[in-house]
């Protein structure tokens, strides 16, 4: 009977007969040893039998106690890398766990027991020298999920001798394995001023918010240092939606934003979106739109006017496309008028033009340049039709900026409150403006407004 055992498994297990095997010495849920059973030498099989099965009798399969004991590093780092649930886990050590009658490779030995290297190797790998002057005092032993959580392996091979809690051991899976978070969800919640909130993403919220109280300017007004609003702009906006509707009333959102370090913490006013807002107004009017459409706005508690302005520069310069590059957006001859104004302004300044869309002042880029130009309405409104008369028009724009003061720069600059830093950086900024005679950079485009 022995020697046939032997034949047979020094021959190779068929996959069912080692199923079965499995799960005659195995419980439900170690599959794991299906994978350790695999990596069985001829030898090994033979020493397994002679082990386990007594001459003349039918050998009896041996538990799964026995099989970690033999080698439970080993065993360990196969089912670590196994993809197994954090359920099959749990079942491996309820089949495993420490008890009174059987002591398992956990309970063998104490920390004492540790060699100087194997202590030193801990404490290092999980502890930091203590600060001098001061003597060490006795550090605190590690919980095993802090030990498993920076290198399982290596600090299971060193504690492997030490006692370990059953409630640490748990602990330790939990850690290794832990369950999702649930999704933080919104259900209907209802803010007087913006309407429903549809999502809480921490840094900014979005609502639906209804057309009747975003138009209305005594609820939402624009915020103070936004470029200043043109009613022909907003007009052309409605003539491109009376145009075309195919997504809906528009397209993004209108951002909101309130001051974080105001008393009054729950006035809201709008940051990015003026014109699109201007053009709903009138399109209410027109009774293009209803009272009770929605519209998706996004809220941002910000800290003051620069936290403000940053954000507002950052969505303004994070446009992939400029509207003056979108096609049908404006005719030829406008075309060629602006990219002949740039393209010669920045021949005769060519030190102050970046090829960055985000280039600091200053400095400008020509995309930039044309796109503001168009957005402005700079030609229509001043009857600029070449590109010489708005070559002519930018110059003179840059000659008024020249007899400013320095004081009347600093007045002029933007925010008040800004950081030392800030002001430097603005400072050296003029500076360069001042030997290069260019201003136009300097001014955060309030020279086309």
């Amino acid at each position: 009977m022995r020697s046939f055992l032997i034949g047979w498994l020094a021959g190779g297990l068929a996959a069912r007969e080692r199923e079965q095997l499995v799960g005659k010495i195995a419980p439900a849920g170690t599959s794991w040893l299906s994978a350790y059973l695999d990596q069985l030498a001829e030898t090994d099989r033979k020493q397994l039998v002679e082990k386990f099965s007594p001459v003349m009798e039918v050998p009896k399969p041996p538990s799964v106690n026995a099989i970690i004991s033999q080698d439970p590093i080993k065993a360990l780092e196969i089912l670590r890398g196994a993809s197994v649930s954090q359920a099959e886990w749990q079942r491996t050590f309820d089949t495993v766990k420490p008890s009174n009658n059987n002591l398992t490779w956990l309970q063998t030995h104490i920390v004492e027991n540790l060699t100087p290297t194997q202590r030193s190797e801990l404490a290092g790998h999980i502890s930091p020298p203590p600060p001098p002057p001061r003597p060490p005092a006795p550090a605190a032993p590690p919980s095993l999920e802090d030990v498993l959580a920076k290198d399982p392996v290596k600090a299971l091979r060193i504690l492997q001798s030490a006692p370990i809690e059953e409630s640490e051991w748990r602990k330790a899976f939990e850690a290794m394995f832990p369950a999702p978070e649930p999704a933080k969800t919104v259900e209907n919640q209802q803010h007087p001023l913006l309407g429903t909130l549809l999502q809480d993403f921490g840094y900014k919220q979005v609502y639906s918010l209804k057309m009747s109280q975003l138009i209305d300017s005594k609820v939402l007004p624009v915020w103070e240092s936004q470029r200043s609003f043109r009613e022909d702009r907003a007009k052309k906006i409605v003539k491109a939606k009376q145009t075309d509707q195919r997504f809906g009333v528009f397209p993004g959102v209108i951002t909101l934003w309130s001051d974080a370090n105001s008393k009054d913490a729950k006035v809201y006013k709008i940051l990015d979106g003026q014109h699109r807002v201007g053009a709903l107004r009138i399109l209410m009017e027109e009774g293009e739109v209803k009272p009770d459409d929605e519209v998706m706005v996004e809220v941002f508690r910000l800290k003051g006017d620069e936290e403000a302005a940053a954000l507002f520069t950052e969505i303004n310069q994070a446009q992939p496309v400029k509207l003056v590059d979108m096609p049908g957006v404006t005719d030829a001859a406008t075309r060629v008028a602006l990219e002949g104004a740039a393209a010669s302004l920045k021949a005769k300044f060519p030190a102050m033009f970046k090829t960055s869309e985000r280039c600091l002042p200053p400095h400008l880029n020509v995309d930039v340049l044309k796109d503001k130009l168009f957005q402005a309405d700079v030609m229509p409104r001043f009857k600029l039709t070449t590109s010489k008369q708005l070559l002519d028009w930018m110059l003179e724009q840059n000659v008024k900026l020249a007899e400013r003061s320095d004081d009347e720069w600093i007045e002029l600059r933007g925010p008040k409150g800004s950081s030392k830093k800030k002001e430097e950086t603005f400072l050296k900024a003029l500076i360069k403006a001042r030997d290069t005679e260019f201003y136009l950079g300097s001014d955060n485009w309030k020279w086309i407004d």
